[in-house]
């Protein structure tokens, strides 16, 4: 990376994260196959609570620092669970909660002074994903803190978790689970405890012991 770029992976010291889901690929089922699992930090340390089976994008997990827009591979890394979105007007959540309309978007389009951003009405690219899909795969969904501080062009973006479209599936870079299961990680999340995700597998276990 060139070093008049901040490190867009930077996030908070790791000894602030209270709550931590962790999505690890299972390459017996494929390159997109991959579980998550939900740990609380306690006085004794990180207690497990729950795991479920996940899909990931289609080309697996990028090496950290190594996504790109389009390359179909979901980040590595340590990030900040950033909000709650959904169809309905409110969930069951104590995150911050973003209602999806048929009018709003997230640019992908890297040449965009939007990219990465969710835009309400008409955007300022030549691509945008939209947030209110036909498939219900955003009926539910978390906005993952990838990229953003600061935003680099060509980096990747629109991060989630949310619905996936079966076990069988895939995605282009998000990270997606059963239903049940993401309304059940929703509910829990809490955002006085700091919650992040840790994506991939590559030498961050240790983190788990860094206290």
């Amino acid at each position: 990376m060139p070093e008049n770029l901040p490190d867009p992976l930077a996030v908070p010291s790791f000894n602030t994260v209270g709550q931590l889901l962790i999505v690890e690929p299972t390459p017996a089922g494929g390159t997109s196959s991959a579980k998550v699992r939900t740990l609380e930090r306690g006085q004794t340390g990180w207690r497990p609570l729950s795991e479920w089976p996940a899909v990931v994008g289609a080309a697996g997990f990028a090496d950290e620092g190594a996504k790109r827009e389009g390359d179909q591979k979901t980040p590595s890394g340590l990030f900040r669970l950033d909000y709650v979105f959904g169809y309905a007007s409110s969930a069951q959540t104590r995150m911050p909660y973003r209602q999806a309309t048929p009018a709003d978007k997230f640019v992908d389009d890297s040449t965009s002074p939007q990219y990465n951003r969710w835009v309400q009405g008409a955007a300022d690219a030549k691509r945008f994903e939209a947030m209110r899909r036909a498939d219900g795969l955003y009926e539910y969904g978390i906005v993952i803190r990838y990229n953003m501080d600061p935003v680099v062009p060509g980096r990747g973006s629109a991060i989630f978790f949310h619905i996936w479209p079966g076990p069988d599936g895939q995605t282009a870079g998000c990270i997606a689970l059963e239903k049940s299961a993401l309304r059940q990680i929703i509910s829990w999340l809490d955002p006085t405890r700091n919650p992040h995700t840790l994506l991939g597998s590559g030498g961050h276990a240790a983190l788990l012991h860094s206290d």
